[in-house]
């Protein structure tokens, strides 16, 4: 039974459907984590603007979208009996705006999205419009990938380090999942790549891997009690590579310089890469 002083992550999960083959593996996603969260489930479909020309084609103007004919075509292809507590949303628009201000209604949302689809009556889950909500969302975003449901146990949280991914890790640790969740860290240091003049050379990756020595024993000081795992590579592809392992790969999107700049943009190119689910969360 829920209590108020119940750690839940979420209360609401929101999801974005557009009538493709692949939003039913969203929605499917969304009812897992709704059992498993004792949460609430929103539709919400974003139509796009009809529009109607003159006989010459210099003329357009809006045309009428029968929105309650959209809801009720919603609910028969996600099969959304009259007794489902499935509540269903549908507006024209901007599909990130959208999804959006109908979470912003909602009492702890996590929104959900697809990272492929684009059925006939709308352009939700294309890849871009999913990354966009994201980024530019302030609530935790489930940007889904592959082809089958997960649970919300194994996480790895990608680090770069700092006192940012600690905080993320904290909300993590706080959210109710069972007593069987598991956290990791996982760093990848960005290969080095050879100057011509090797005196230069040796003496600017010394100075980095002291920084980093640095930087790694100060980390793990603060927060000792989560395993931290290391790598050497290309930062995007190490971390869809080791991913691949855990249920969900946790994203923190911030902009980074120096030996960490490899780090920038990162959650971007985790989301087109990755064949996992990936969870992105504001710290």
């Amino acid at each position: 039974m829920r209590t108020q002083t119940d750690p839940l992550a979420f209360k609401n999960i929101l999801v974005g459907v557009d009538f493709s083959s692949y939003s039913k593996i969203v929605v499917k996603q969304a009812l897992r984590l709704a059992r498993q969260f004792k949460a609430d489930v929103t539709l919400v479909h974003a139509a796009a603007f009809p529009m109607s020309f003159d006989a010459d084609y210099t003329m357009m103007r809006n045309a009428t979208v029968d929105l309650e004919s959209i809801g009720n075509s919603l609910r028969k292809f996600y099969h959304v009996d009259a007794q489902s507590k499935i509540r269903i949303v549908v507006k024209e628009g901007d599909p990130a705006d959208i999804v959006l201000g109908v979470a912003k209604k909602l009492a702890s949302p996590l929104i959900l999205v697809g990272s492929q689809g684009q059925g006939t009556l709308s352009r939700f889950l294309v890849g871009s419009d999913a990354e966009n909500i994201a980024l530019k969302s302030p609530y935790p975003v489930w940007v889904h990938r592959g082809r089958k449901t997960v649970p919300l146990h194994k996480i790895v949280v990608p680090t770069d380090l700092s006192v940012g991914s600690q905080t993320l890790m904290k909300k993590l640790k706080n959210w109710n999942i069972g007593k069987n969740i598991s956290l990791k860290y996982l760093f990848v240091r960005p290969a080095s790549v050879p100057m011509i003049n090797y005196p230069q050379y040796r003496e600017a990756m010394d100075k980095i891997r002291d920084d980093l020595s640095k930087t790694l024993q100060y980390f793990k000081k603060q927060g000792p009690q989560i395993p931290l795992i290391t790598a050497v590579g290309n930062t995007a592809e190490k971390i869809t590579q080791i991913g691949h392992r855990y249920d969900v790969i946790a994203m923190n999107p911030r902009h980074h310089s120096g030996f960490l700049s490899s780090y920038g943009h990162l959650t971007s190119k985790v989301m087109r890469l990755s064949h996992n689910p990936v969870l992105v969360l504001k710290s």
